[in-house]
């Protein structure tokens, strides 16, 4: 579920006196604590009678949240604050500074917005219970006249510790990363290579574990560089057929798995999207006659390239330009070596360092066809960018 998260701010004087109140909390005698556990999540709720819950969740690779959720439609909340209180039945007052509270209001037309902290505040409220005091949200919603009612909701520490030393043992079996750590990971693959390298298989591996444990969640694979070239399609579908392979040698089943070169489309919650990232489709320039400029296609297979250079590979590369035969050898070795520096040009303005690239104008010296034909000509006019160790 996706929540839009809004602080609503620390209350200090909500209401007058006179004002009217409402109060929920559990009672004493049936006041109790239950524990839902995985490794990709630990859950520890206490039910409120004509309210709803509070609920302990910390999910996998995130942070405790602490929160209360109310399980009816009711006007938006617009101050609230969280107090420790002593318990009922304690003759002793003592003074508790507000904390900060958040307001997770759900997009879902069927959810219900709720009070929330997170993090050391959180924390914070697992010691507030052990000590046995009662963690108390107070706060006041919109309303169309002045007669605003507060409502207080306190939640009970009575049988919190013997729930808590489960809750605390699921916290120790966590996995180190969630589906939010997961999402949108990018798996680099060397030039001409469909095999995982060590940094990729650690990362599957992760895959492999969450989806173990969340059997309701599916993993589609796509493309860094779809739609960049035709050719595009033939490596993603190794690369893409390499990762399937090794998720079914750790027992995750075929059916759950959806290869599709553009990810667009694929959102929401119960699906990991996974990013394959070659660099082979960014490595080749043609041109026109004379042409020495890029255009705008081009322009975003460098900028990927670039990309790729920066975030994975560590080597250098050697950008070779080459020519048809029309024309003078000094004058298309002149072109060739402007084609090179263009290119060379933008990487750098992207951020690839200038001890990284090194340039050969080969003019018409090493034709790739026959510079009889006009298709053999086309193909001779080209820049090829070869990444070397």
């Amino acid at each position: 579920m996706k929540f839009s998260i809004h602080l609503i701010g620390i209350v200090f004087a909500l209401l007058s006196a006179d004002s009217s109140a409402e109060y929920y909390g559990a009672p004493l005698l049936k006041a109790n604590w239950e524990v839902s556990r995985s490794k990709t999540a630990c859950h520890l709720k206490q039910q409120i009678p004509h309210y709803g819950s509070a609920d302990f969740v910390h999910p996998a690779g995130g942070k405790l949240q602490f929160y209360i959720q109310e399980q009816r439609h009711k006007p938006r909340v617009v101050k609230a604050s969280l107090s420790a209180m002593p318990a009922p039945w304690s003759h002793h007052s003592s003074q508790s500074r507000p904390y900060l509270v958040y307001l997770d209001q759900s997009v879902e037309i069927s959810g219900y917005g709720r009070l929330a902290v997170y993090g050391d505040d959180a924390e914070t409220m697992i010691d507030v219970l052990l000590q046995g005091k009662f963690p108390t949200f107070t706060y006041v919603r919109a309303a169309p006249d002045i007669d605003l009612v507060e409502t207080r909701v306190g939640v009970s520490a009575v049988r919190f510790s013997a729930a808590y030393e489960d809750f605390i043992a699921c916290r120790n079996q966590l996995l180190p990363y969630g589906m939010a750590d997961l999402q949108d990971r990018v798996l680099y693959f060397h030039k001409g290579s469909s095999s995982l390298d060590g940094i990729a298989t650690r990362e599957v591996d992760k895959l492999a574990n969450l989806l173990r444990e969340m059997p309701d969640i599916g993993l589609v694979i796509g493309s860094v560089t779809a739609g960049v070239l035709k050719t595009d399609s033939k490596w993603f579908r190794k690369r893409a057929g390499s990762i399937v392979k090794y998720l079914s040698s750790k027992g995750i089943a075929r059916k759950r798995i959806t290869v599709k070169s553009a990810l667009n489309g694929f959102r929401g919650d119960g699906v990991i999207r996974l990013q394959v990232f070659g660099p082979d489709v960014l490595r080749w320039f043609f041109y026109r006659k004379g042409n020495v400029e890029l255009n705008t296609a081009e322009k975003r297979r460098l900028d990927l390239l670039a990309k790729y250079l920066l975030e994975y590979y560590p080597g250098k590369l050697v950008i070779h330009s080459h020519t048809d035969s029309k024309g003078s050898r000094a004058g298309n070795k002149a072109i060739s070596r402007k084609r090179a520096e263009v290119i060379r040009k933008y990487l750098l303005s992207k951020g690839v360092a200038a001890s990284k690239i090194r340039i050969r104008a080969h003019g018409e010296s090493r034709p790739a066809a026959s510079n009889r034909s006009r298709q053999g000509r086309a193909k001779n006019r080209r820049v090829v960018i070869d990444l070397v160790g």
